[in-house]
């Protein structure tokens, strides 16, 4: 992860952190007050203007690696959607335990507050060792895409290297022909470690097709897991029969080539006119080792572009428009890819709930 999207995390903490906190009190003082041998004061108008304002915030412009590193300090759970579910769990209205749920609370503030503090302090020390937020970091109309290497395609071996770097030349390929570019438009800008992140650093044109590959990837993603869960919760009752089984492997088919079928639909308003059979062959084909890249466990990561100043002399109106339909696509793509991270939580804590 580069330093210039923890500076970006930082400036996101900094306007949506204490809004956030200024919503959990009202909930921590009156869960503290329940918790004390008095009367006790309704919890729901303060619950539910939380939950209101958690579901608000645009956890869609943090990229996944950001998203990292507000689990890595221990508030991803308290924020955005995850943290609207989070609270509504914690606090059961009708028979939650006051005591326990006023300690979890006030741990969320506490968390909350903690975590603001140590990426300020952070930020403090990288800006004084001279690095800096402001300033293009890439070439103008070149925006940053990340690819994670992991799980069933991660990069172990130089074979590896060498199988998953051809995977993904003849994506960008296919897809760069089908848009009217060339591939070697598509730079390599860093490259991260962990589970092997390569950044990219791609056009407009590129940036919104692979965000729009990216979200319906999500999508069909969501779609298989809430068919294997069917699938797994018929065998687990012993319930399952051919025809059952037929049925559901029908609907894993069918939700693929939906989804297929989806992104190929939504890809043709980026597509030039002349667009010839030989280029949608091979565009279909990144499509496919796209979505089999993600069905592995690989992941696309998008660094949301910063908005451009109007007041500014490089101001530039066809850019800003470019910017901003790009962001629109990027939030689109990464608010699907947080919906299945959000549908596996509720999946894996409803299957605790059963034990």
């Amino acid at each position: 992860m580069d330093i210039i999207d923890v500076l970006a995390l930082n400036n996101w903490v900094n306007n949506w952190v204490p809004p956030a906190l200024e919503h959990y009190r009202p909930l921590a003082e009156v869960l503290q007050n329940n918790s004390q041998p008095q009367a006790a004061q309704p919890v729901e108008p303060p619950l539910e203007k939380l939950i209101e304002f958690l579901k608000t915030m645009p956890t869609e412009e943090l990229s996944s690696q950001q998203l990292d590193v507000l689990e890595a300090l221990g508030i991803s759970h308290l924020l955005g959607r995850q943290g609207a579910y989070w609270v509504r769990k914690t606090v059961r209205t009708a028979t939650y335990d006051p005591a326990t749920t006023n300690t979890s609370v006030q741990q969320a503030v506490n968390d909350l507050q903690q975590a603001s503090k140590k990426m300020s302090t952070f930020v403090s020390s990288a800006k004084a060792l001279g690095f800096e937020i402001d300033g293009e970091e890439l070439d103008e109309g070149v925006f940053r895409v990340s690819v994670c290497f992991r799980d069933k395609v991660s990069i172990q071996t130089v074979p590896d290297l060498k199988n998953r770097s051809n995977d993904w030349f003849k994506i960008v390929a296919g897809v760069a022909e089908a848009i009217g570019e060339k591939p070697e438009e598509t730079q390599v800008v860093g490259v991260a470690n962990g589970s092997i992140w390569v950044v990219l650093g791609t056009t407009a044109a590129m940036t919104k097709a692979l965000a729009i590959i990216s979200k319906h990837a999500r999508e069909v993603a969501s779609n298989v897991i809430s068919i294997m869960n069917d699938i797994e919760d018929y065998r687990a009752k012993k319930r399952m029969n051919k025809l059952i089984e037929q049925g559901l492997k029908q609907a894993l088919d069918e939700a693929k080539e939906n989804g297929f079928a989806n992104i190929m639909e939504e890809l043709i308003p980026l597509l030039p006119e002349n667009f010839s059979p030989e280029q949608r062959a091979k565009l279909e084909n990144s499509v496919k080792q796209m979505l089999a890249f993600v069905e592995k466990g690989g992941d696309i990561d998008f660094s949301t572009p910063a908005d451009m100043d109007p007041e500014s002399e490089d101001y530039d109106e066809e850019v800003a428009e470019i910017v901003a339909e790009v962001k629109v696509m990027i939030a689109d793509a990464q608010a699907a890819k947080q919906g299945v991270l959000l549908l596996e939580q509720k999946q894996a804590d409803a299957a605790d709930d059963e034990e």
